[in-house]
């Protein structure tokens, strides 16, 4: 067994350890009648048990992604045509049956058949230059498959269009979908190293995720020397600009079609297969996918299981201590601080609490001032139209001038939709510093207080254990689900709110193919007279380029500020905010709720706990401390685990690069 396998054997070991931990630790909680176990562990357990992962497939024009994706299904489904310009996005993913669809953005499908797969795919249908509705904009075509051939095992593809066609909007799309990737795939090919425009789109990527896996095509229209030496210069290239900021840097060599040619079983199969070095890209894509994305899943679940574990066991270590109590006098001191704390975190957190008041009245304020830079930005004369103008000022020749008046809309959409991140991501951040004292005062309220009760807890090691060091490396990484900065309580409760603006996105991709089909009457007059030496007429085409970039960002206001009268739904701006709003307030009045339960049943116990004579006080502290032993025992595990991933993190760090 080679190296890789052996890492991927004790890969899947550790998920299904922390799997089984996780269940063993939501079971055991519900019988000993401990707090829930946290929301958030559910996405990872959720990951874990799916065990699958949504790569993005990302790159130059023709350069071969489609016929990658079609050389993994193992026969040509997508459409590869020349003279197609593709705008969608195709989900490709292993299934029991064969289905093709369309999704839309407001999560409805249609079903379609393979033979439909161009027609919905090429730009044609987007060129009509109307506003479409956003329950009528394509989310991705879906293609389920039952016979990939050569599609790693748990992998869905997510082929997205060339960022470097005609049509501006496509790199707009394409950054789109980014965000929701357990990595990239981004392609190369072996005619030339990579270009400039490669480069800005994975500097934009990397705004995102590092996790980008390289793979170079065509090495069979090429010798072996000369698609080596892009190889290598491709990886040179990749190391000097981006200086340690990717996951990895190797590119992987690939030829579609052999492997296609293998998958249609010709009498050289074999030797086509091995040809076109696939065994070696997958496996290296395998490892990758691990290293990024599956290591974390379990990771951050041991995380959380070790911190639910660990203040649920001061609970039965509490109520351990309390049943070895023997003073009347303590229990009635005990329970008069749990019921002084719940009413008090009543006054100040239910909801009339004066505290819940200014936390929900600084929510507001916060979400104002988000919509606020919003409608700033986009304003004529806002920070959007300025960076226009003066990319339109730099203009120096009628090759710019050309290449501008093509791209004018998706830059436009794209500066909308990256404010938009911006915004949203602030936004959410100042949220939840807001929300911490009520995070800390609702754990400290539902903690029953057992202050001048001891009981023994189990050891905790040195100051940096290994959950530390698991929560240093997640602290780093942007896939972790929790927002940065809001400690986990003692429920594990983390706030839920909406995911993000994919409407948005999708309005953005729209208003710029909108604008772009509408835009193309300028280009021609605007590039002939920017051919002219004629200052005069080098200000009149900067003047149509200006009104190029006036309806792009128009088209975009109306995207974001205007009612749709047709669905009956309001500006996408007011709903999105409003939708924040409601959510964050809707959730703070559901952990209240939930930690006053729990406080409220601690305290019965303490009640039912002075009341019960020497003989039931003895039997209640066997069965408690059984309970203890038991919940210790799974502590064990976790802190097992921990030492697993840690390990195994560390094996993965230190395994030499393989050939590429």
């Amino acid at each position: 067994m080679n190296e890789s396998n052996a890492t991927m054997q004790k890969a899947e070991s550790v998920r299904r350890e922390t799997n089984a931990v996780l269940e063993n630790l939501t079971q055991k909680a519900a019988k000993f009648e401990l707090p829930q176990p946290p929301e958030v562990l559910e996405p990872f357990r959720d990951k874990l048990q799916e065990n699958t992962y949504k790569v993005l497939v990302a790159g130059e024009a023709k350069r071969g992604k489609s016929s990658f994706v079609n050389a993994l299904i193992g026969q040509d489904i997508l459409p590869t045509d020349v003279r197609v310009a593709t705008s969608q996005v195709f989900k490709v993913s292993p299934a029991e049956r064969e289905a093709y669809r369309l999704r839309l953005e407001d999560d409805s499908v249609q079903e379609i058949t393979p033979e439909d797969l161009p027609r919905y795919g090429s730009q044609v249908l987007e060129d009509v230059g109307e506003r479409p509705r956003l329950d009528q904009i394509i989310r991705w075509i879906e293609v389920d498959e039952p016979h990939i051939r050569f599609l790693p095992e748990g992998v869905s593809l997510l082929d997205t269009p060339g960022l470097g066609a005609l049509y501006a909007a496509h790199a707009q799309i394409t950054h789109r979908f980014v965000p929701q990737a357990d990595a990239v795939v981004f392609v190369l090919d072996s005619e030339k190293q990579i270009v400039q425009t490669e480069l800005d789109f994975i500097e934009k990527i990397l705004d995102v995720t590092s996790d980008i896996f390289f793979i170079q095509t065509k090495i069979d229209l090429y010798g072996e020397e000369q698609w080596r030496n892009v190889q290598q210069r491709n990886r040179e290239i990749l190391e000097e600009r981006f200086q340690g900021r990717l996951t990895d840097t190797r590119v992987w060599p690939i030829s579609s079609k052999l492997l296609l040619a293998a998958a249609a079983g010709a009498e050289d199969a074999e030797e086509d297969l091995e040809d076109s070095r696939h065994e070696e890209l997958e496996t290296a894509l395998q490892a990758f996918l691990y290293r990024v994305a599956g290591w974390s899943r379990s990771a951050a679940a041991v995380v959380l299981a070790d911190d639910f574990h660990s203040t649920s066991r001061q609970v039965l270590a509490g109520r351990l201590a309390t049943l070895e109590e023997g003073s009347a006098q303590k229990h009635a001191e005990l329970q008069q601080l749990a019921a002084d704390r719940i009413r008090q975190f009543e006054i100040d957190w239910g909801p009339q609490g004066q505290k819940r008041r200014e936390l929900a009245e600084g929510i507001r304020r916060i979400i104002a001032q988000g919509k606020g830079s919003i409608l700033e930005a986009v304003r004529p004369g806002g920070l959007i139209d300025a960076a226009g103008r003066a990319r339109i000022q730099a203009t120096g020749s009628a090759e710019d001038a050309e290449e501008l008046a093509r791209t004018m809309p998706g830059e436009v959409s794209a500066r909308a939709l990256d404010e938009w991140r911006q915004v949203w991501e602030l936004t959410h951040k100042r949220c939840f510093e807001l929300l911490k004292p009520f995070l800390d005062a609702a754990d400290a309220m539902s903690l029953a207080d057992y202050r001048g009760l001891h009981h023994p807890m189990e050891p905790q090691g040195p100051p940096q254990t290994l959950q530390d060091q698991l929560r240093q490396k997640l602290g780093s990484s942007r896939k972790v689900l929790w927002p940065a900065g809001v400690a986990v309580g003692i429920a594990g409760i983390v706030l839920s709110v909406v995911a993000g603006p994919a409407a948005v996105a999708a309005a953005a991709a729209s208003a710029a193919t909108a604008a772009a089909g509408i835009a193309a009457r300028f280009f021609g007059v605007a590039v002939q007279q920017y051919k002219s030496l004629d200052p005069k007429y080098q200000r009149t085409a900067k003047d149509q380029l200006h009104k190029v970039s006036d309806l792009a960002l128009q088209r975009v206001r109306e995207q974001l500020l205007e009612r749709d009268p047709e669905s009956g739904r309001g500006a996408l701006i007011d709903e999105e905010f409003a939708t924040l709003e409601h959510t964050m307030l809707d959730q703070v009045q559901t952990v209240a709720q939930q930690k006053e339960e729990e406080a409220q049943r601690e305290y019965a116990r303490l009640v039912e706990a002075g009341r019960l004579d020497e003989q039931q006080r003895g039997e209640g502290v066997e069965r408690t401390r059984r309970q203890l032993d038991e919940w210790d025992a799974i502590g064990r595990t976790i802190k097992e685990l921990g030492a697993k991933l840690t390990a195994l993190d560390q094996t993965l760090a230190a395994t030499p690069p393989a050939t590429s």
